[in-house]
């Protein structure tokens, strides 16, 4: 889709002329046609993104190359004269993990190249090692006991081989005019309504919690017999590797807790961790049921860190008026997972957010409200960093909170916004959207989004609130080998960082509260 124009010059006091509630004319000197030539003409965002992507690289929290992040994202906002640029310490601390070496390849029957990755925090295996692998077919903890003394030095296939069903949807798409129609004529839901929704998820979550507990006593239980390391399906097919931390022993609550767990400090270094392709870990369970000798060469060079890591967020803004202490957060998690370059996950949010800050910076114009960036660490462990942020600045701090933009899932077009039930608030974001006057950027919905940055805020009760985007390809190659640049499209770029630079300034002058 191909940005078009308006037609019409829509100058901040014309705007004001038909959209009185919207605060924009005091400024006096912004319009929305300055904005976007600046977003479309002297664009930024994609050096932003190669940059944290290709330069810095994978930037899993706690760890050195997290560290180059925030270095990187300081300077970054330094230079585009940001006010206040500086780091927060977050807790709980965590530990550092430095990758040096990974190689893994199967050598008997025959040689077989695979895609492979080490899970986040996985011990190494002290120079290369060969062994022998094993299936582990484990559908039960009883089932354990016909393996016990056959792990010593073998490399163990742990989970369940799921055989991959055929898909014939399209690998990447945009929204269909009708789904944000639906999406737009949604009603809030009611406190009943909330509460069994509530109700009926912690159910599906009490269902699974068996399974990942079964899956850590498995890797656990190769530990104990000594085995040489643990791999498991990399969930995704067409050779994409989706790979999380390595799993620590102990009880597991859910599945987020399965997936997150290996920053922990106080676990023993443990066994190696890797992940593979899901149709080359079907191939290899397959053929090991079948009874065929499989011998695999595998190699972990890493260090993992002894001393605390704190944990960081990093900030600038651009100060306020008459209502500095009043803020407008835009945010995005810096963050990564190891397998990919972290591009559209989430690169491609901190590109944008940048862009958008630099965009207003640029004017040399004083909004009403503070205006702050916030760069998370922490979110792919469970929004450590924002909801820290919301704890000490707003729940138990002494600045008031007025409306929080998250951006998240991949590069794709802004299509409106979800607004976490806040029907109060749908009138003042269909205003602002419309003022922005982005061709197929006009969806309001009182949906809730998930899993990102925003729930620290909603679960506070604050204003916070998730775009809702164009998926693309993303939710097949987030936190995979493939997240890499090519992810991401410059036009959608461009355009979101325009589209969020107005929404953002018009937040920072609007007249009113914002409705809750």
């Amino acid at each position: 889709m191909k940005f078009q124009p308006s037609s019409t010059i829509v100058k901040l006091f014309i705007v004001l002329a038909f959209l009185p509630a919207l605060s924009f004319a005091q400024t006096g000197t912004i319009s929305v046609d300055d904005i976007r030539k600046k977003a479309f003409d002297e664009s930024q965002v994609m050096q932003y993104a190669t940059d944290l992507s290709q330069n810095v690289g994978a930037r899993l929290t706690f760890t050195h190359r997290y560290q180059m992040a925030v270095d990187w994202a300081m300077k970054s906002l330094t230079e585009t004269g940001l006010q206040n640029v500086h780091t927060e310490y977050w807790e709980p601390a965590g530990r550092n993990w430095d990758l040096k070496k990974y190689s893994f390849t199967v050598t008997k029957p025959y040689p077989m190249f695979i895609n492979s990755c080490p899970k986040g925090w996985s011990a190494s295996t002290m120079g290369i090692q060969s062994g022998e692998l094993v299936y582990l077919d484990a559908r039960k903890p009883e089932d354990f006991e016909k393996f016990k003394g056959k792990l010593k030095g073998k490399i163990v296939l742990v989970s369940p081989a799921y055989p991959y069903q055929m898909s014939f949807e399209p690998v990447a798409a945009r929204y269909a005019d009708t789904t944000l129609e639906r999406m737009a004529s949604m009603k809030a839901k009611t406190a009943e309504e909330l509460a069994k929704e509530k109700s009926d998820e912690e159910e599906i979550e009490k269902k699974y919690k068996p399974y990942f507990q079964l899956m850590t006593d498995r890797i656990d239980f190769c530990n104990k017999e000594g085995a040489m390391a643990v791999i498991e399906s990399g969930f995704r097919p067409y050779g994409s590797v989706m790979s999380f931390s390595v799993s620590l022993p102990g009880e597991v609550n859910d599945q987020f807790d399965f997936l997150t767990t290996g920053y922990r400090r106080g676990f023993p270094d443990g066994i190696p961790q890797i992940s593979l392709s899901m149709e080359q870990y079907n191939t290899l369970a397959q053929m090991l049921k079948k009874g065929t000798a499989i011998t695999a060469e595998l190699n972990i060079e890493a260090d993992l860190g002894k001393e605390p890591v704190k944990g960081m967020n990093v900030f600038g803004e651009i100060r306020g008026k008459s209502k500095p202490n009043e803020i407008v957060t835009i945010g995005a998690h810096l963050d990564s997972y190891q397998a990919g370059q972290g591009a559209a996950d989430n690169a491609a949010g901190v590109a944008v957010m940048i862009e958008a800050m630099r965009i207003l910076k640029s004017f040399g114009v004083q909004p009403e409200r503070t205006i702050r960036i916030g760069l998370w660490g922490g979110e792919e462990q469970g929004f450590l960093g924002s909801s820290d942020y919301v704890k000490t600045h707003f729940t138990e701090g002494t600045e008031k909170h007025y409306v929080y933009f998250n951006l998240d899932n991949g590069a794709g077009l802004i299509r409106g916004i979800q607004l976490q039930n806040n029907e109060k608030a749908v009138n003042l974001m269909k205003q602002w959207f419309n003022t922005a006057n982005l061709d197929g950027s006009k969806t309001v919905s009182v949906a809730s989004a998930a899993l990102t940055d925003h729930i620290p805020f909603a679960d506070a009760g604050l204003p916070g609130f998730q775009f809702i985007q164009d998926q693309l390809d993303y939710f097949s190659t987030y936190h995979t080998q493939v997240d890499l640049m090519d992810r991401i499209p410059e036009d959608d770029m461009k355009k979101n960082a325009y589209l969020i630079a107005v929404l953002t300034w018009l937040a920072a002058n609007q007249d009113s509260d914002f409705p809750q």
